[in-house]
């Protein structure tokens, strides 16, 4: 089974694989689903608290589990607080597909207003 690689700005790694079949056809709602899963999986939420959901949340803040955190980045998705892009496309409907290809990154790009409006 092959890895579609992910990429975020807040990873260390952005090229750390997160696990999929090559080729699986999945919606972007899935494609956050896993990711925040495996990044609460990681840190406990301890890592999570400012990275998704509000960005007005404080770090003492944390989701209490894993589907909470994954509540969070749904809002935070709708709100513009960040954009996904799947290779050199942006993809702006959590129902919209996506191919999981090892070939294709997924960038999970956090959006910060300018100062001055």
């Amino acid at each position: 089974m092959m890895n579609p690689k992910t990429a975020s700005a807040y990873d260390d790694d952005p090229h750390e694989q997160a696990p999929a079949a090559a080729g699986e056809r999945v919606t972007l709602r899935e494609v956050l689903r896993r990711r925040v899963f495996e990044e609460f999986g990681r840190h406990g939420g301890s890592e999570l608290a400012g990275r998704v959901g509000n960005a007005r949340r404080s770090r003492t803040d944390r989701p209490r589990d894993a589907w909470h955190a994954f509540e969070s980045a749904l809002e935070a998705f709708h709100r513009r607080q960040f954009v996904v892009l799947v290779g050199d496309r942006q993809v702006e409907d959590l129902d919209d597909e996506v191919v999981l290809s090892p070939d294709e990154d997924i960038t999970f790009l956090k959006l910060v207003p300018l100062a001055g409006g």
